[in-house]
């Protein structure tokens, strides 16, 4: 699988042109996530991978790709809910980082107590209800919603990585896969 997004320019016109194709609600959630500027600085992570500033967009958009050719091989027929899951799988990283007063990106709390798995989720959840309560969108499908759900809540595949539950969808391992692909050998340049 190639990974040949590597900046954060090529990420962010990838991810713009995969939003336009979803429906509502779930292109208005998406948004939210392009919209937020912590998302084109934050590092994908301080040592492991895609550890420079902008690392997080970039990562997600290999993510998206690389689930996208996974799940098209096999005619998935929710194509846009596993992408909307990869956009925010690591949405939860802007909050586990931020910059010191040198600019060094460093480890925040919220990383401690929370990490990026329960917290993207959380976010989720908050922005859902945000966004209904104000009439801005209208409550996603129960069904689509637990299967974004469970991609993003397994997406690290195993309980002893991180994650509350192991994947049980195509959709869940895709993106488990890909978010796997990106870390070890989608490093990109960090151009």
């Amino acid at each position: 699988m190639d990974f040949n997004i590597t900046t954060v320019d090529e990420a962010k016109a990838y991810l713009e042109k995969v939003v336009a194709t979803f429906p509502e609600p779930w292109k208005t959630l998406a948004l939210v996530v392009l919209m937020d500027n912590r998302f084109w600085k934050t590092p994908g992570s301080l040592r492991y991978h895609q550890f420079y500033e902008g690392g997080l967009a970039i990562h997600t958009a290999q993510v998206v790709q690389g689930l996208t050719g996974f799940l098209t091989m096999g005619n998935y027929p929710s194509l846009h809910l596993a992408q909307f899951a990869g956009i925010w799988h690591d949405y939860g990283k802007v909050r586990d980082y931020k910059q010191d007063d040198e600019g060094n990106w460093v480890s925040a709390d919220f990383k401690f107590k929370v990490r990026h798995v329960a917290g993207s989720y959380g976010m989720l959840m908050g922005t859902v209800s945000t966004l209904h309560m104000g009439g801005l969108i209208y409550l996603p499908n129960e069904e689509e919603f637990l299967e974004v759900s469970h991609m993003m809540l397994a997406h690290h595949g195993r309980r002893e990585w991180g994650s509350p539950v192991e994947p049980l969808t195509a959709g869940a391992w895709a993106l488990h896969a890909a978010d796997n692909m990106s870390a070890r050998f989608g490093t990109g340049a960090g151009k």
